[in-house]
């Protein structure tokens, strides 16, 4: 299904659609290195966690990958977040359950966040805000919600990757010509001054500019395709996975040229 219409209910239809058309996949290669990366941004720029008031942007990753809330939580986070799809959230919150850990999840569009006006010490948006047009109005939203003095991580697609340079015009050409969708719908790609103004349009303050994941998509794609066809394969991609990662991890000059995500760290 291409998504091309943007209401609240079009926007559940599709992501309602694309949840039941995915397995989980956290057990991938790709998807434990996005884990620890994302691990990495929380302790990095959020650093104690225990006592405070966290919210998370779509459930995605709790119902398919990272599960990065779980995390959070055992780290003594107050979690909280949404998503559109009913299936997403209802996946997300049973992942919860099985850990026995305590959370807060509803149902929401990121364009009207279901939560009220600075409640939150930390807020991670990591790939929801570019899947509407509505991306400014969505900004506006995360800064809502955070406390003043609190602490964001805001993150999108990245347009020009340094280790991907043609995966927004693959994207692109696929889409136009028919040939082949891509499976998340509508997805804005930023280049670094494109986000940096979108944020300070909404009121942020730029504390620092980072990235993150620096394998190219191609490789991530493969990575999913022999774990989710030929599981016993899976580790053909771990080395290329391994050699990435360990550049991010040593490479702050990479990391501030762009991985496939940026991740600006913002306050109010």
């Amino acid at each position: 299904m291409v998504q091309t219409k943007f209401s609240e209910e079009d926007l559940k239809d599709f992501w309602d659609e694309t949840g039941a058309s995915h397995s989980p996949f956290s057990d991938a290669p790709s998807s434990r290195y996005y884990f620890r990366r994302e691990c990495w941004l929380f302790s990095r720029f959020f650093g104690r966690l225990s006592g405070k008031k966290l919210m998370k942007t779509d459930l995605w990753n709790e119902a398919k990958t990272t599960k990065i809330l779980a995390w959070a939580r055992m780290k003594g986070a107050e979690v909280h977040g949404f998503d559109i799809s009913k299936k997403t959230l209802d996946e997300a919150s049973e992942n919860m359950r099985k850990e026995g850990l305590k959370f807060n999840f509803r149902l929401g569009d990121i364009r009207k966040i279901p939560f009220r006006d600075s409640q939150f010490d930390f807020v991670y948006s990591m790939g929801t805000v570019e899947h509407t047009p509505q991306y400014q109005q969505s900004i506006s939203e995360l800064r809502r919600v955070l406390k003043p003095g609190g602490i964001a991580i805001v993150g999108v697609p990245n347009k020009y990757p340094v280790f991907d340079p043609v995966k927004y015009f693959i994207i692109q050409m696929l889409d136009r010509t028919g040939i082949a969708t891509y499976p998340y719908g509508y997805e804005k790609h930023f280049t670094r001054n494109e986000f940096r103004l979108a944020l300070r349009r909404a009121g942020f303050d730029i504390l620092e500019e980072s990235s993150i994941l620096l394998m190219p998509f191609s490789l991530r794609a493969i990575d999913l395709f022999l774990y989710r066809r030929h599981g016993k394969l899976a580790w053909l991609s771990k080395p290329l996975l391994h050699a990435f990662e360990y550049m991010e991890n040593k490479s702050s000059m990479l990391r501030r040229k762009g991985g496939y995500l940026w991740a600006f760290v913002v306050t109010k």
